[in-house]
């Protein structure tokens, strides 16, 4: 997990994200329970998330304010799920 923050350079216009730090968790499934119990318990309400379409985060929005997802490929890895 990260946590970023949208940054844009007000006389360019150009859009980055500043990482402000990383957080690793053990999980022993990719089952959508023990997802849901990780996303509860490590991320705060008023989280947003970008994640892949992956069926593990079926009910991911229930435990935070926004969840957004992308196909991941290799363009939307290098944007939006940068």
């Amino acid at each position: 997990m990260a946590e970023s923050a949208p940054l844009e350079d007000i006389t360019t216009g150009q859009k980055s994200s500043h990482c402000r730090y990383f957080e690793m968790k053990v999980v022993n499934s990719h089952k959508s329970k023990e997802i849901n119990d990780l996303i509860q318990s490590s991320f705060a309400e008023k989280s947003i998330l970008f994640s892949d379409k992956s069926t593990s985060y079926v009910n991911i929005s229930d435990y935070i304010e926004a969840h957004y997802t992308e196909k991941s490929n290799k363009e939307t890895t290098q944007t939006t799920l940068k």
